[in-house]
This record gives structure tokens, C-alpha cells and sequence, in this order.
């Protein structure tokens, strides 16, 4: 409840690190855009500024500091990308361990 609200607010900005793989490379472009914030339509409201880290062509490590809904997925179709994999790897102090794989 009260906990898991405080760790997910958009207001409250703590620090959301994911391990992200897409479709298609991740140009310096993307970087641009990304530290510039994303428009969402639908919301009508400019994303924080996000940090952007190239690991590979087409992964990377992206620090947000909101918590909107598939914010991550919404921000890489908004600069005409997909999102392939997904892993949250720290929230605040937190680590999240990798999720085991299925059968």
C-alpha cells in the first residue's frame, strides 16, 4: 500500500533504473530526446529528463525518476522504437534480482 505508492508516485522521484533491449539501434538522437523529455499526448505532459546509457547497439540503461504507466515501452515508441526486454534493475537503494526464466 502506503510503501509501494512511495517507491511508484511520479512526485516523488526516486530514482528507476532499467536494463532495456529494442527493436532497432538507439542513435544518439534518442539520447537527445530522452534528456530533453518525451511528450505524451495522451496525458499532455512532457516527461522528466531521463538518463540514457548505450550498452549495445540496441540495449541500454535508462534511469527515470517518474513512475507512469509503461512509461519506458511509451517513451521508445515515441522516438519510433520498440521495446523488446525489459528489466528493472534498482528502484532507489533497492536491487531487483533478475526475474527466473520459464520452462
Amino acid at each position: 500500500g502506503h510503501w509501494s505508492r512511495k517507491l511508484t508516485e511520479p512526485a516523488v522521484k526516486i530514482p528507476k533504473v532499467y536494463r532495456v533491449t529494442t527493436a532497432y539501434p538507439i542513435g544518439p538522437d534518442t539520447e537527445e530526446q530522452f534528456v530533453r523529455g518525451i511528450w505524451f499526448e495522451f496525458e499532455g505532459l512532457t516527461t522528466s529528463p531521463a538518463q540514457i546509457e548505450r550498452l549495445g547497439e540496441r540495449e541500454a540503461r535508462v534511469t527515470i525518476y517518474e513512475g507512469r504507466y509503461h512509461q519506458i515501452k511509451r517513451m521508445f515508441h515515441a522516438v519510433g522504437n520498440r521495446v523488446t526486454a525489459l528489466h528493472r534493475e534498482r528502484m532507489g537503494g533497492i536491487t531487483c534480482p533478475p526475474a527466473p526464466t520459464g520452462p
